[in-house]
């Protein structure tokens, strides 16, 4: 496959169940390993030296943290006294975000840096401009349409971790690239990274939204920090969480999941981007949990959103 740094585009209520019969094959994973590896130690190096000093805080919202203190009780994925005291920002969406204010309670929690951006030339829109500029989800979310590019800082490095996700993930399209990193200590609280669309308030995966479009999420876990992701599907099983620690794997970050308290840096990539031919040989379809057609989303939990 090509390396392509700057890629043009080509061509209901949570709780009703939903037929997920869709063109777009992989709509119905909600994780699954993949069978790919990479060198650890190369992309440790370049993401400390090229992602980690680049990377700002973020922040989940605080009445999130506040609302999954009790799931988070259930997953025993935190000690609650100190969930309740992370860092987190006060707004209600994406919209209000520039004017938000954080509450820094002593307990930091992620960091993040994008390596791919919306071309500028292409938005429009101010909000947006914001959200590429910080490199948020916000922007992939509502723009994956728009053209993206490497961001021109990264462009001439020849990085590993980016000829490795253009080259070897078998993604005829990508979008959204961004280094995540967790300090020992810290953790992130339960949320999701999907959730709405901005003209939309349902959920995505019902209705047009990333996955269903043909996106998927890519997890390249290059250092775990010692600890597994923690995630849960919706309905009668958010009580019991799962557990997710590969080398590499897709997701849907529509789901809730967290990651407890770090003994050691944790550093990931993420990757937003449409499969290709050779994409389904990466799959272990032994391990994918797959969304049945009659599942039922919990409307409780609809407002749990990072965005």
């Amino acid at each position: 496959m090509r390396l392509v740094w700057d890629q043009e585009v080509r061509g209901s209520n949570p709780r009703t169940p939903t037929n997920f019969m869709t063109t777009t094959p992989y709509a119905n994973i909600a994780y699954a390993r993949l069978n790919i590896d990479y060198d650890h130690d190369q992309f440790a190096y370049e993401f400390d030296r090229f992602v980690l000093t680049r990377s700002q805080p973020q922040y989940n919202e605080a009445r999130e943290r506040d609302i999954t203190a009790a799931l988070n009780a259930k997953w025993g994925m935190v000690d609650n006294e100190l969930y309740v005291r992370c860092d987190a920002a006060e707004h209600n969406s994406w919209e209000t975000k520039t004017a938000s204010s954080v509450q820094r309670n002593g307990q930091p929690t992620w960091q993040q840096f994008a390596l791919t951006e919306i071309n500028p030339s292409a938005i429009t829109d101010e909000l947006l401009a914001t959200a590429n500029q910080r490199g948020t989800v916000a922007a992939r979310n509502y723009a994956r349409h728009l053209p993206w590019r490497v961001k021109p800082v990264l462009a001439n490095k020849n990085l590993e971790i980016l000829n490795f996700v253009y080259q070897k993930l078998c993604l005829e399209r990508v979008v959204f690239v961004a280094g995540v990193s967790l300090e020992p200590g810290r953790f992130a609280t339960i949320h999701r990274d999907s959730m709405r669309l901005k003209q939309q308030s349902s959920n995505p995966t019902l209705n047009n939204g990333l996955y269903q479009e043909g996106f998927v999420v890519i997890n390249l876990n290059i250092t775990n920090g010692g600890v597994p992701l923690y995630w849960s599907m919706d309905g009668a099983d958010v009580d019991t969480p799962r557990f997710i620690d590969d080398a590499a794997y897709m997701s849907s970050d529509y789901f809730l999941h967290g990651v407890p308290v770090v003994h050691s840096r944790r550093r990931q990539i993420r990757v937003t981007g449409i499969p290709g031919p050779g994409f389904e040989q990466l799959i272990d379809r032994n391990t994918a949990v797959v969304i049945p057609e009659n599942y039922e989303y919990d409307a409780r939990l609809e407002t749990l959103s990072l965005e």
